[in-house]
């Protein structure tokens, strides 16, 4: 992953979601990114997995809405 290092500069609101069922990008990866990006704020949807949008959608759009409300 070239120039993965960079994202510590990234400092701009971010919403990551992951669903816990994720063996294509694990939690791990999006943890690492929660990590490294300052204002972040990480979202595991449960009984989902790499296409987390299409399997849990009203989850999804429910941790978007919540995220949207809270960084205006």
């Amino acid at each position: 992953m070239p120039h993965l290092y960079q994202i510590i500069y990234c400092v701009i609101p971010a919403l990551i979601i992951v669903g816990d069922n994720d063996v294509m990008t694990p939690l791990k990866c999006s943890n690492y990114l929660h990590e490294r990006i300052k204002n972040s704020l990480l979202q595991t949807v449960k009984s989902a997995g790499h296409m987390v949008m299409l399997e849990q959608p009203l989850k999804v759009n429910s941790a978007i809405r919540k995220w949207i409300e809270s960084t205006i």
